[in-house]
């Protein structure tokens, strides 16, 4: 601006364009000053900046732009002094508009000259950097933030370079690797500081340069992959020690070490439950099946052998209940675990709690008599009396028998088989004992009857839905409700979710179920208005179809709903059948603003692949455990070990089935967020649930 202003502009017309130019210019404010200081022209830029028409201005000395802090500084007069000085002035500071309002600028006053070379004036051009200020402050604060982060995260960081010079760590790297807090890492290599791990790690004996190689190598096969990856160390006192390498590109990389000890701990105990029943630790049913399917792959390579599964019902166990109370009951369930624990002999022999008084077994065997054996030994522990407590109870039970490969050689009829057997001998007077017979198939032709009445409910919209209220019991209030579907049948009355939604699953009936509960609950949401959100179950098969997240969409937009106040709810067993293609879905939706919930957790196949796998925004804990947290070591610490991971990843727990006070005193006590149970409200249409 300086050159230009000194530079004769020949020509009246060149000179008019000039102006005109400057006088157009809106980015910025460009205007005149007299020697004085005073205000000689006024341009577009300068009136959008300050807000002053030219006529409120012209004349004026141009220290009214500044604040009354800087003009008591004399700062508009040292401006114009060294600008007259130097030839420019260049500074950053508060200016204000004629509303009173202030903008960051960032002005430039030039001396000016006229052709003759006379002072005559300055040039002033005022630029607002209001946003870019305030983006600098930001990121120096994030910077700042991120600085203290790095300084009390729970992991140890480190930067090495190209040459695998350690220049960079915090100060919970030495404390992770063993070495007291004050040690400073920088400068040291990578093989010294696995030769300084190793000599913490066996303080006790000289270190041998191979193990010293060793290490060394391994660490630096992972920082010469692309993508890097991770080792796991075992330590003193079995102390877990995961480090992680990160290649930036330029042979350089970033180290991050973590001390997991206490989760690798966590993780083992939470295996065990999320396998084992709570009550009677034994194998639970996700355990068996998982079991069982290893069996019969090895089977398939063994012509000869085969295996039974059986399915293992109390007679009359109910009763025990009923007249000595649950308590009793459940001590019986445990000694009758130990019974059939004790007489079991070998891998080829495994027994497993189903759930209430339903137990499961298999046995692989060469000859006949060997089953026949392993069932008498089963009878023999079930049929026994049980001295609890001084109190003497006789107890029988009903066995269903299902043979690989001489009935089926399918897993789920294998079960399906034994599970008809042992219904067989539940009606049978003396017979309890009963083998698989093709004629029981005649219950499966009565699910074939009942899939067809399916999809005719579908056409004569027998279905309708149920809600059932879900609490915070953190706020005490509110936070959504839970979409329950039913079906009144023309003939057989109301018929549970539990019979007809896995025919509907088996026929593909599930699908258009699927997308009318979503419609009819999103559009009743939107009517009454709800405003909390509505829990909306997923099955299976809905999460594979390749139409769900368009019709999720499609819902979304034609109903109005908020996308945050819909929650669908997904089991681990729906994820697990084909879990990247399950999982690819439940992002998209989630990227929707879908909330996604994993119900039924500890119930599943692989719980802590599944939350490793995917965000999910809450954790319903499956009530099963709920039922026995208030008579049950084993159950509460099982809830009390979810509602910490979820704790510790960030999702909100919710308890499902919950009936009693005391439950949800314990619930409350180990931080769980939210419940739902009969105890707040039993399921009913919207309409009456609202008005409850």
């Amino acid at each position: 601006m300086s050159d230009q202003t000194n530079r004769s502009l020949p020509g009246a017309h060149q000179e008019l364009s000039y102006r005109l130019l400057v006088q157009g210019v809106t980015d910025y404010a460009i205007y005149m000053l007299d020697p004085n200081g005073r205000v000689m022209s006024w341009n577009a830029g300068a009136r959008r900046f300050k807000g002053y028409e030219a006529g409120e201005v012209m004349g004026h000395h141009f220290g009214m732009f500044y604040t009354p802090e800087d003009r008591a500084r004399e700062l508009p007069q040292k401006g114009l002094s060294t600008a007259q000085s130097q030839g420019r002035f260049e500074a950053e500071g508060w200016r204000l508009r004629k509303d009173g309002s202030a903008f960051w600028a960032h002005v430039i006053i030039d001396r000016i000259h006229d052709n003759d070379g006379r002072f005559i004036g300055f040039a002033k051009i005022t630029r607002d950097c209001t946003t870019q200020r305030e983006a600098a402050e930001e990121l120096r604060t994030v910077q700042k933030n991120l600085a203290l982060a790095l300084e009390h995260m729970a992991r140890g960081l480190a930067l090495f370079d190209e040459n695998e010079i350690l220049i960079l760590h915090n100060n919970k790297l030495p404390g992770i690797l063993g070495a007291p807090e004050t040690v400073d890492f920088r400068g040291k290599s990578l093989r010294e500081l696995c030769r300084l791990v190793l000599s913490w790690r066996h303080a006790d004996r000289a270190i041998q340069p191979a193990e010293i190689e060793e290490l060394y190598q391994a660490h630096r096969a992972i920082v010469t992959e692309p993508e890097g990856g991770e080792i796991l160390r075992q330590y003193a006192n079995d102390r877990v020690i995961r480090i992680s390498h990160s290649p930036i590109g330029d042979g350089s990389w970033v180290t991050v070490a973590e001390d997991i000890t206490e989760r690798k701990r966590s993780e083992a105990r939470m295996s065990y439950m999320a396998s084992h029943d709570a009550l009677t630790g034994l194998p639970n049913r996700a355990s068996f099946l998982q079991r069982l399917d290893q069996r019969l792959e090895a089977l398939a390579q063994r012509p000869g052998d085969s295996l039974a599964v059986i399915n293992l019902d109390l007679n009359r166990f109910k009763e025990i209940n009923d007249t000595y109370g649950h308590a009793i009951g459940d001590k019986v369930l445990r000694q009758l675990a130990q019974s059939m624990t004790a007489v079991l002999a070998g891998d080829d022999e495994f027994v497993a709690r189903f759930g209430g008084d339903e137990f499961a077994a298999f046995k692989v065997y060469t000859k006949a008599d060997a089953l026949h054996d392993f069932i008498h030994r089963l009878e023999t522990a079930l049929r026994t009396k049980v001295d609890i407590d001084r109190l003497v109870v006789s107890l029988d039970a009903s066995l269903g028998v299902s043979v690989y490969p001489a009935d089926t050689v399918d897993r789920d009829k294998l079960l399906i088989n034994a599970d008809l057997a042992m219904y067989r001998a539940k009606a049978a007077i003396e017979e309890k004992v009963c083998f698989y017979e093709a004629q029981m198939d005649e219950a499966a032709r009565a699910r074939r009857t009942l899939a067809k009445d399916i999809w005719v409910a579908i056409e004569q919209e027998q279905f309708f839905l149920h809600y059932q209220v879900q609490r915070s019991l953190v706020h005490d209030r509110i936070t959504g409700y839970e979409v329950l579907l039913r079906w009144r049948h023309p003939t057989l009355g109301l018929i549970s979710p539990a019979t007809f939604i896995p025919i509907a699953e088996e026929c593909g009936a599930i699908i258009p179920i699927g997308e009318w509960v979503l419609e009819t609950a999103c559009r009743q949401a939107t009517a009454f208005p709800l405003n909390h959100r509505i829990a909306i179950n997923l099955s299976p098969v809905q999460i594979v179809s390749t139409n769900l997240v368009n019709k999720v969409r499609q819902v979304l937009r034609d109903t109005g709903l908020r996308p945050d106040l819909l929650e669908l709810e997904v089991t681990e067993t729906a994820i697990i059948s084909d879990t990247s293609r399950a999982l690819s879905v439940l992002q998209r939706i989630r990227e929707l603003g879908v909330s996604i919930a994993l119900d039924d957790f500890g119930t599943g196949y692989s719980s802590f692949q599944t939350l490793r796998s995917f965000p999910f925004n809450k954790i319903k804990i499956d009530g099963s455990f709920v039922n026995e947290i208030e008579s049950n070591l084993q159950a509460k610490d099982i809830v009390r070990a979810i509602i910490a991971l979820g704790r510790s990843l960030g999702m909100p727990v919710l308890a499902e089935c919950v009936e009693t006070r005391g439950q949800i005193e314990v619930l409350r006590h180990e931080g769980c967020a939210e419940v739902q149970g009969y105890l707040l409200g039993h399921p009913d249409e919207l309409a009456a649930v609202l008005a409850h």
